[in-house]
């Protein structure tokens, strides 16, 4: 008897292996065509183009105004003020916000005009021609007091990023692009 229990335990060992092992060369099949299929998808929403929507555009070494340098515009859920997002290439050199109009933001002739730069953006952007000071309260700020000749100066290594933009106007409702806050990712 015990010869004959040996002969079924082995051959139920040897009928189970090769149904699970099919089993299991079917599941990596399916995995493998998934994970093809998702790829490709991936890939497809990587070259994508970011296209823009709001009257704002970055100027980087180019002076187009195209959807590829133009911001979206939306409330900031931080500041609860309109926000402009841009996410593309940056290289070293000077950085320029412009609107349809090609008038600069922020204005640098208006008094008391400026940047802010915050986060992130304080090691890789510079306000060269400005007065600049830092934030008592807050370390993490850079003001930039602006003139007609102050230029902002991207200086980070080049890259893909996400700039945030908000821009103030004066305290009595004038809508001259007094003052711009950036941040980047």
């Amino acid at each position: 008897m015990a010869n004959t229990i040996k002969k079924e335990v082995t051959t139920k060992k040897t009928t189970s292996k090769p149904t699970g092992v099919k089993k299991n060369i079917a599941a990596k099949k399916t995995t493998t065509a998934t994970k093809k299929a998702t790829t490709s998808k991936v890939a497809k929403a990587v070259k994508k183009e970011f296209v823009g929507t709001a009257d704002l555009f970055i100027l980087n070494g180019n002076k187009r105004l195209d959807s590829k340098h133009q911001f979206n515009e939306n409330l900031s859920p931080i500041y609860g003020v309109m926000e402009y997002v841009w996410e593309g290439e940056l290289k070293k050199g000077e950085v320029t916000l412009v609107r349809k109009s090609q008038s600069k933001v922020p204005t640098g002739d208006t008094y008391n005009s400026g940047i802010t730069l915050v986060g992130n953006a304080i090691a890789f952007f510079k306000v060269e021609n400005a007065l600049t000071t830092v934030s008592e309260e807050c370390s993490d700020q850079v003001f930039n007091y602006c003139n007609p000749e102050s230029k902002l100066v991207y200086i980070g290594e080049p890259g893909h990023h996400v700039v945030y933009v908000r821009v103030y106007d004066n305290a009595n409702g004038t809508n001259n692009d007094r003052w711009a806050t950036i941040s980047i990712e």
